[in-house]
Order: C-alpha cells, then structure tokens, then sequence
C-alpha cells in the first residue's frame, strides 16, 4: 500500500546501508546521490515524529569528504532545525560537532566561500556540541568536542587555551 519510502528502505540509511557502503568502496558521488535523495525525501515527505527515527543519513560526512564546505552547513543546519524540536540528542551534539569542523577548515586553510567569522562560529560549534554532550553524559562528543577546541586554538598559535582543552 502506501508505505512511506523512507520506512520500506531504511536500511540504506544505517551502517550496512548501501550509501555507506558505496562510500566505503570510493564511490563518493554514488553514495552522495543515495544520501541526497534519502535526505531530501527526509525534510519534505516525513514529518517530525518520523524524522526523529531516522537521523543517521551520512550526507554531510560526504560533502566534507569532498571539501563543499557551504552545503554540509546547509545540511548540518536542516538537520539540526528538525532534532532541536526533541531536546539533546547525540545525533545533535554529533552535528555541532561536525559544524565545529567546517568552519574549522574554513579558518585554518581560508578556503573561498569561507565566512568572516569562521573562528567564532567554529568555537561555538564545538561549545553547543561539548554543552549537549554533558547533558547527556556523552564522553566521546564531549572528547570531540574539546579536541576540535585544542585543535581550533593550537591553529591559532594560542597554546595557553589548547592546552585547557585537551
């Protein structure tokens, strides 16, 4: 009947799906179509309730793979609006995270499209991050978090505040 898509194949989002798979085989731009297609049927054919089950599409991971930096932020940033409405997640603290990333390369290496603020964006990427892995008692994302800091800071020839952080 009228099953949903997304809910026949939900197999494709998760660790043994075939985006992931493709991926791990090279073939970058195959995954990248599977994971744009599963998100974009994600933000406009599910609503929040199902969303909330389906949070593990790896598109952003291939964007910043491939260094398009301004769309794994618009992704980041959709996805990021939809998991917000249910409170701290590690899903969510994982975004930040990689928001965290971004704009890290975007400071670091001056990369063209990268916005002005990029250092400060980056630290309050990697703080949202560190703040929803406390809640939760999420130590891996809160090591991310406070290594991406370190890094931020060490880039930045600020060896007093990347040493607070590692």
């Amino acid at each position: 009947g009228g099953q949903h898509p997304l809910r026949h194949g939900l197999g494709f989002l998760g660790s043994g799906g075939s985006g992931t798979a493709f991926a791990q085989d090279g073939a970058i731009d195959v995954a990248e179509k599977i994971f744009r297609e599963t998100h974009d049927a994600w933000l406009r054919e599910m609503n929040d309730a199902e969303r909330m089950k389906v949070v593990n599409n790896r598109l952003f991971d291939v964007l910043f793979f491939k260094k398009e930096f301004a769309e794994t932020v618009n992704v980041c940033r959709q996805t990021v609006a939809v998991l917000e409405k249910s409170g701290p997640s590690q899903h969510l603290a994982r975004l930040h995270h990689m928001l965290g990333e971004v704009y890290y390369k975007w400071s670091t290496e001056g990369r063209d499209g990268s916005p002005s603020d990029a250092a400060k964006l980056c630290t309050e990427s990697f703080q949202q991050c560190e703040a929803i892995a406390r809640r939760l008692s999420d130590y891996p994302n809160m090591l991310r978090a406070f290594n991406g800091l370190g890094n931020l800071y060490l880039a930045r020839k600020d060896s007093t505040e990347a040493l607070q952080n590692y």
